[in-house]
């Protein structure tokens, strides 16, 4: 298994950069789409393939400092940082990056178990809790990355949009 260095503030700095820069805005050129898994990153990449070794570079970083000792949560915790994993993947299509967010998981399960033992109860809350937790799980296990923001709500209602559900 491989062993991790916490370098809490330099993951945490990156992961949202790589969440925000790697599909959640409409950009001009989306030459890098075609070869994107994931529809939705087809329509929606920023900007083209212009970013992708910086991204690529921050998302190995985050690798390398590891999961953060905060906690498994979406805000600040370990399944936030993974899911630059998750949208590295859907960029890329590179099995690497689902198998690293795969790993944070597992670790981020354990995180979740200890804070419960130790404090008696779970956390409830979506960004600070296990409800953010099991989100990200279950986009593991789908191997996509629909982060509870602006993925998920820009993609529903352009959906919506596409069916006539919303007029302009």
């Amino acid at each position: 298994m491989k062993r991790w260095i916490a370098i809490g503030t330099l993951s945490m700095a990156l992961a949202p950069a790589l969440g925000f820069l790697s599909g959640s805005i409409q950009a001009q050129d989306n030459s890098s789409a075609k070869t994107s898994p994931d529809p939705f990153y087809r329509k929606y990449l920023v900007p083209g393939n212009a970013l992708d070794d910086l991204l690529i570079a921050a998302g190995e970083t985050t690798w390398e400092a590891g999961p953060l000792r905060k906690g498994s949560n979406l805000c600040h915790g370990t399944a936030g940082n993974g899911y630059a994993f998750l949208k590295l993947h859907g960029r890329t299509g590179e099995a690497r990056w689902l198998e690293r967010a795969r790993a944070f998981a597992m670790h981020a399960i354990a995180q979740m178990e200890q804070e419960e033992r130790r404090v008696g109860r779970q956390r409830y809350s979506l960004w600070t809790g296990d409800p953010g937790l099991a989100i990200y799980l279950w986009d593991c296990i789908r191997g996509s990355a629909a982060f509870p923001t602006l993925d998920v709500f820009l993609h529903d209602s352009l959906n919506a949009r596409s069916k006539g559900a919303c007029a302009r």
